[in-house]
């Protein structure tokens, strides 16, 4: 569980690796991950790398609350994303805050 995690009061870039340190404990237990940001792109979800793929693969869940501007690739990734959704008949849900 979550719970039982030890976690830092703060990381601090150059001092803690935030993917080894923070990330991977908390994806190993955790059933989603909600991430706000003002400027989104999913090349920073890279970091996470197997620790991610992993979290995924288990069934986890990502919510995301970004700006509006997307670069024109992600744009695309998210339309084919949801074609392949739609082809495979299953459901999905965007909600744009504004």
């Amino acid at each position: 569980m979550l719970q039982e995690q030890h976690f830092l009061e703060e990381y601090r870039t150059g001092t803690n690796n935030f993917v080894k340190d923070f990330y991977q404990k908390a994806f190993q237990a955790s059933v989603e991950y909600w991430r706000a940001v003002g400027y989104f792109r999913s090349s920073s979800l890279e970091a996470f790398g197997a620790t991610l793929q992993n979290f995924l693969q288990e069934g986890g869940k990502i919510k995301l609350i970004t700006s509006i501007e997307l670069t024109e690739d992600d744009a695309n990734a998210i339309e084919n994303g949801l074609q392949t959704k739609k082809d495979e008949r299953e459901s999905i849900k965007i909600n744009l805050i504004f």
